[in-house]
């Protein structure tokens, strides 16, 4: 045990006794200081895309709302009361929310019945809420 200590206590003493390691630079910091950069560091780089949607896809979202808004009134009507009637589309507490068979069998059913489409239906749902 004594000559563990000992060993130990040499070990740390060379530790201390070796030149320090050269000092690493801060990534966070500045390479150059005061040198232009071409890209102001406020700004977003030009390649990059910005946020949100490109104007095609917000066109094609324009697109298939208008498709979607083809419904009368009374037909927006009977797909909100159909769905406050079934909150297992939106309730994720209720224990049918995850079966996927017993929605799309609801939806077709009631597809059939207002002469649409599901397609049509899950449309106006996406953009009606």
């Amino acid at each position: 045990m004594a000559n563990r200590r000992k060993k130990a206590k040499e070990e740390a003493k060379d530790l201390l006794q070796q030149p320090s390691p050269k000092p690493v630079d801060d990534p966070l910091e500045p390479d150059d200081e005061g040198v232009e950069r071409d890209e102001p560091l406020d700004q977003p780089a030009e390649h990059l895309e910005p946020y949100g949607f490109s104007e095609e896809e917000e066109m094609e979202d324009s697109i298939i709302k208008q498709k979607s808004m083809e419904l009368t009134p009374e037909q927006e009507q009977e797909l909100a009361e159909f769905y406050e009637e079934n909150p297992s589309f939106y309730d994720k507490s209720r224990s049918d929310f995850k079966n996927s068979k017993k929605k799309d069998r609801l939806l077709q059913e009631k597809a059939e019945t207002m002469n649409l489409t599901v397609a049509d239906i899950r449309l106006w749902y996406r953009y009606a809420s």
